[in-house]
């Protein structure tokens, strides 16, 4: 019997999100992993990721406005991959802290408004599609998310952390080239709320009490889990594990994530969006209280399969709300 709904073509949408979500993948995971290659300790580590974490603050709403003023999610997602791309192929040649406190924030300044982006374009055009939902294609996201870590942990375990910049470029790349071809989004659609023709009254958004506590809430969970994610590789060499054994942690972070996406339409069927945010808060709390007590190896990929869950209905609560 034919399905009801219309078949998602592969690559389009779901190779966007594979190959997007395994660049980053080459990034993000693998930060930490760099600056203690570079010597530093927890201290410096710490700095240079407020660092990041202040960039991505503004980043985000730059490009946010910058989408807006020419009309295109996808050129934006486009030049932020190209632009950190090019950025993180410096990385072999940069060793000192104060180069690291300038070569990182510029890689985050492109690369933290990219699942903004994606996620916006990608929930848009499966919205305008009958029977289709986010969550359909974002669970390729996870997995290329895992598939190109364990790959990329391996080679990095053979020849040297080098070896994620030029994996980096080139998942970008592929993805550049999907990008290419596929259609934007209707220029009335934005990434910045603010644009929408509904919304003509900028003012107004921050008067919104319902609005501005979910966004506030979003700011102080990103501040809390932050460190959790940044020192996360280095807790696992603290308990004895290897470089090899973290990017099979980060697999599994990504791949238990999806029974969690490919239930989406399940999930906001039954709960409000809302409602999937706080759980998702309070499974992130636990997992904040596992890798407290966590003691060796094992402790970690255990604590680390909450991660379908807390970061599974987060992203749809997310995208779903706004």
């Amino acid at each position: 019997m034919p399905s009801a709904y219309p078949r998602i073509k592969f690559p389009g949408y779901p190779g966007l999100q594979f190959f997007a979500y395994a660049t980053i993948s080459c990034l993000n995971p693998y930060i930490a992993v760099i600056l203690t290659d570079r010597g530093l300790d927890n201290t410096r580590i710490g700095l240079v990721l407020t660092a990041n974490a202040l960039m991505s603050i503004v980043a985000q709403p730059f490009w946010g406005m910058v989408s807006d003023r020419i009309h295109s999610i996808k050129k934006v997602f486009i030049i932020c991959l190209a632009g950190s791309s090019l950025i993180f192929l410096l990385m072999p040649l940069i060793y000192s802290l104060p180069a690291l406190l300038v070569i990182f924030p510029a890689i985050i300044f492109f690369t933290s408004p990219m699942v903004p982006l994606m996620d916006t374009w990608t929930y848009q055009a499966m919205k305008n599609q009958l029977g289709q939902s986010y969550g359909q294609v974002r669970y390729w996201g996870s997995a290329g998310y895992a598939v190109v870590i364990v790959l990329v942990g391996r080679v990095v375990s053979l020849t040297s952390i080098h070896a994620t910049s030029i994996a980096f470029a080139l998942t970008g790349l592929v993805s550049i080239l999907i990008s290419l071809n596929l259609p934007p989004l209707p220029m009335e659609t934005s990434l910045n709320i603010l644009a929408r023709k509904d919304k003509p009254n900028p003012g107004g958004l921050f008067r919104n009490y319902h609005y501005l506590t979910f966004i506030l809430t979003l700011g102080l969970l990103y501040i809390a889990v932050l460190p959790m994610f940044g020192f996360l590789p280095r807790l696992m060499m603290a308990v004895g594990g290897t470089q090899e054994m973290y990017s099979w942690v980060m697999a599994l972070s990504a791949i238990v994530e999806i029974p969690v996406f490919i239930c989406a339409r399940h999930l906001l069927a039954r709960f409000r969006p809302a409602t999937l945010v706080i759980a998702a808060m309070l499974f992130f709390v636990v997992r904040l209280y596992g890798y407290s007590l966590a003691a060796e190896p094992l402790a970690v990929f255990l604590v680390s399969a909450l991660n379908g869950i807390s970061n599974g209905l987060i992203t749809i609560g997310i995208v779903s709300y706004i």
